[in-house]
């Protein structure tokens, strides 16, 4: 078991894998994972991933501004950083390896 994840009030299923599938109203702990925060939203954060699918062709120079323009986008699962200061909004929560990335993918709402 590497995390849990709350399909409803009173409804838990431990996870086989460490892959986040953002579902409005789930919510997901992953053993020795780690979490940010920022645009409204909870943000699993997974090392040596990236996420696929570009939600448009802009590259933010910080993690925050990411973030928040995500958490606004229509479509947007989460923002990979690509490189030192380069991040960009994915459109899908699938992911691929690679080494120099790390992806945040949307989870939970904090409104």
């Amino acid at each position: 078991c590497v995390g849990v994840t709350k399909e409803t009030e009173h409804r838990f299923r431990l996870n086989s894998h460490a892959t986040v599938y953002p579902k409005k109203g789930r919510s997901v702990w992953i053993q020795g994972g780690q979490v940010a925060t920022g645009g409204g939203y909870t943000w699993a954060t997974e090392r040596g991933v990236t996420l696929t699918g570009y939600v448009n062709n802009v590259v933010y120079k910080t993690l925050e501004a990411a973030l928040e323009a995500c958490g606004k986008a229509p479509g947007c699962q989460g923002v990979t950083r690509e490189g030192e200061s380069n991040y960009r909004l994915n459109s899908s929560g699938t992911t691929k390896v690679s080494k120099t990335s790390i992806s945040y993918t949307k989870s939970n709402s904090l409104s």
